[in-house]
């Protein structure tokens, strides 16, 4: 009888539980559907989905063992957010990669300067050493800027190499392809930019679109303070202020980035070919930026990545941001982060792409 009534007293509590994790899970895993200009708040919500996404797997299996029928409850929430699950953290077979797959790296170099030890250091040699000898085609490089020391370096493996810079950003195309043109996708930003490099390979034109949209905005005091927040070494009140600070900063970045995405996935525009999107996006996989490109183009990493990918793990922070897009005339055979490389505070992402 004691047990009985102690169960009773327990299970209800913890269904309650589930019934909250399970909406919040749904809640913020189909916030990319909000635009941040109109539903900030919200759309910044996305940020906390792999929270409810553990909590939902961990009733998952507390149920198994201890009440099986009300398994279905977060069984029936995995279900309806299989489409935030998958774009979050994709569970995919190996896939043989054909020898003639067109292989693109796209990566944010932090303009070869490597932040990941205190004081910083050039890593311009080992990055470009790593460059040359990583096999791609293509290179799509974020925060990157030619410099004629640079393009002489790369130039016996890749002859063809164009860039679009604005004020403190750029964005470069380094090709074993001819680049017949460049061409500025427009849109509103101090120091941020899209362009569309137009790519001969083969008998067809690509349009490879390179990105890095809208930065965080987050200063080294509030991220150096997040990193102290995830070690739980700061007093409560001190935590209440900086997580505020830092939401209104990352939901203000999501307003301008959102307006930047819909010129990108404009620019694509409906039923593409030849397309191919990346680039440095400042946005996680459950955001309205990432929503809208892939609205009109397949995401790769969902197509054929694993689990999270994690691009970005800096000051506390494990977030892919770094993404991938391609037309649907297009197969991917792979799309992975690699995390073999640390001169930046980016990974590289990988893709190879062959015809069906």
């Amino acid at each position: 009888m004691r047990n009985s009534i102690f169960s009773r007293l327990l299970l209800w509590p913890l269904l309650f539980i589930n019934v909250i994790a399970s909406a919040g899970f749904l809640v913020t895993g189909y916030s990319y559907v909000l635009n941040p200009a109109s539903f900030s708040v919200l759309a910044c919500s996305g940020l906390a989905f792999p929270i409810f996404a553990i909590i939902v797997f961990a009733f998952l299996f507390l149920w198994l063992m201890v009440r099986k029928r009300y398994a279905l409850l977060p069984l029936a929430t995995l279900v309806v957010g299989y489409a935030p699950m998958r774009k979050y953290s994709p569970i995919n077979f190996p896939h043989d990669e054909p020898s003639s797959c067109l292989r693109i790296i796209s990566y944010n170099v932090h303009a070869f300067f490597s932040p990941l030890e205190e004081g910083g250091e050039n890593m311009e040699a080992e990055q470009l050493d790593f460059l040359r000898h990583s096999g791609a085609d293509i290179l799509c490089l974020q925060e990157a800027y030619l410099s004629d020391a640079l393009r002489d370096s790369l130039r016996s493996v890749f002859p063809y190499m164009e860039n679009l810079s604005k004020e403190s950003n750029s964005v470069a195309c380094v090709s074993k392809y001819p680049i017949l043109k460049v061409e500025p996708i427009k849109y509103n930003s101090k120091g941020n930019c899209s362009a569309c490099f137009y790519v001969k390979y083969k008998n067809d034109t690509l349009r490879v679109i390179n990105n890095h949209l809208e930065t965080t905005a987050i200063d080294p005091d509030d991220k150096a303070e997040f990193r102290t927040m995830i070690k739980g070494s700061l007093k409560d009140n001190v935590k209440m202020e900086g997580t505020k600070r830092i939401m209104q900063t990352l939901a203000q970045s999501m307003v301008k980035r959102s307006p930047q995405a819909e010129a990108v996935a404009k620019f694509v525009g409906k039923d593409a070919r030849n397309t191919i999107v990346v680039g440095d996006f400042n946005d996680t996989p459950i955001s309205y930026s990432h929503h809208v490109v892939d609205e009109v183009l397949t995401d790769c990493y969902a197509e054929r990545g694993m689990l999270m990918g994690f691009s970005y793990e800096q000051n506390g922070m494990h977030v892919r941001i770094d993404h991938a897009f391609c037309s649907s005339d297009f197969e991917v055979a792979k799309c992975y982060v690699d995390k073999s490389v640390r001169f930046s505070d980016h990974y590289p992402l990988r893709l190879s792409l062959f015809r069906p």
